[in-house]
């Protein structure tokens, strides 16, 4: 089973590096970015994520944009500021082993089965 992430970006220049770093084992990364004025894309090509950008119209239309981008069943959405633990990463690649399908979540999106279409596991 391969897993995609996404994070959404404006300027995220200064915290990108150590969210994407988090990421390395993940089959596939999608950067969706606000046309940021900073070395974002640059740093989100140096880590192999497939870089796009769309103008921001919102949360929740910018995470469904990103979403619609990923090629895989199971997707991790990760904010640009955060990163995954290595408890965490643990974690997610025991439940792909496991087949097992859990929403996680640290806040609460109104819409969430709007949002993701194929499985997603929510960081905050």
């Amino acid at each position: 089973m391969r897993i995609s992430a996404f994070v959404i970006t404006k300027d995220s220049a200064r915290t990108l590096d150590r969210c994407l770093s988090s990421l390395d084992w993940a089959s596939e990364v999608v950067v969706l970015d606000d046309f940021s004025t900073d070395a974002t894309e640059e740093i989100s090509l140096r880590h192999r994520a497939r870089f796009e950008t769309r103008r921001f119209t919102g949360f929740r239309d910018q995470k469904q944009a990103a979403m619609e981008r990923t090629g895989n069943d199971w997707v991790l959405e990760i904010d640009s500021d955060e990163a995954v633990s290595g408890e965490m990463r643990k974690s997610i690649l025991s439940l792909k082993e496991e087949g097992k399908t859990i929403f996680f979540s640290s806040h609460i999106l109104s819409d969430a089965e709007a949002i993701c279409d194929r499985v997603a596991i929510l960081l905050g």
